[in-house]
């Protein structure tokens, strides 16, 4: 069976649609044509140069000689520079890792909160939170229930809930267009009601339940089919 990942809240927010059938068609789809690369190695990455000061030159160099999907690796070395240029003009004092957490979505669905680092500038410490997609950037409610989920999951923690959250985002204005920075300071999007996010967050629910029962099913008629094909080739005998 396909199985629907969620592997951060930013993914829950991207995911999210106005009703559950929108939704379980969104992590339908997400689960049968799966990207044929994750962002998650550009993390390790980012932490490397910020938090151990690796050159970029050399993390360039790494991911090139690495073994990494052809794709990842052309995204990753055109995100690299772009996420060191920006640093270089923020100049962060010191940047530490963020130990993962996981937010309560619904019953038995808990979907992990990763950070990929915090960092300290003037006294200040601030977590910046990378969007690498290329499309498709969080905007409306989406952001707003992005913003709102991250910063509740600040307040609860005693070593974030003073720290400044923005949005890197490095996604591309279309198709033919190259990337470019965005940054969205995260208390400039209003946050969504109490009232308003549990809804939310039942369409959620629901929807990604609507999605695995398709999934299920799906599985099983191929299973079937599978069954019927191996009868038919072995012409009905088993011995």
């Amino acid at each position: 069976m396909k199985k629907i990942k969620l592997p951060s809240i930013q993914h829950v927010a991207r995911q999210w649609a106005p009703t559950p059938e929108k939704v379980a068609k969104n992590l339908e789809n997400l689960a049968l044509s799966a990207p044929p690369f994750s962002y998650e190695p550009m993390y390790q990455f980012v932490r490397g140069m910020l938090v151990m000061g690796d050159p970029v030159e050399q993390v360039c160099k790494v991911v090139e000689e690495s073994r990494l999907h052809p794709t990842a690796r052309r995204n990753f070395v055109e995100l690299l520079p772009m996420v060191a240029q920006y640093f270089s003009g923020v100049k962060p004092d010191y940047a530490l890792e963020v130990a993962p957490r996981y937010y309560p979505v619904g019953k038995e669905l808990l979907v992990p909160f990763k950070p990929p680092l915090i960092y300290g500038r003037k006294g200040d410490t601030v977590l910046p939170w990378f969007v690498f997609w290329r499309s498709n950037p969080l905007v409306g409610e989406n952001l707003a229930l992005f913003v709102t989920l991250v910063s509740e999951m600040m307040e609860q923690d005693p070593d974030l809930e003073n720290s400044n959250f923005c949005i890197l985002d490095f996604s591309a204005p279309d198709a033919k267009t190259p990337r470019q920075l965005t940054v969205i300071e995260g208390n400039q999007i209003e946050r969504v009601p109490e009232k308003r996010k549990g809804e939310m967050l039942d369409i959620l629910v629901a929807g990604y339940q609507i999605a695995q029962t398709n999934l299920l099913k799906r599985t099983s008629k191929q299973e079937k089919l599978e069954v019927i094909l191996l009868d038919e080739n072995l012409g009905g005998q088993l011995f």
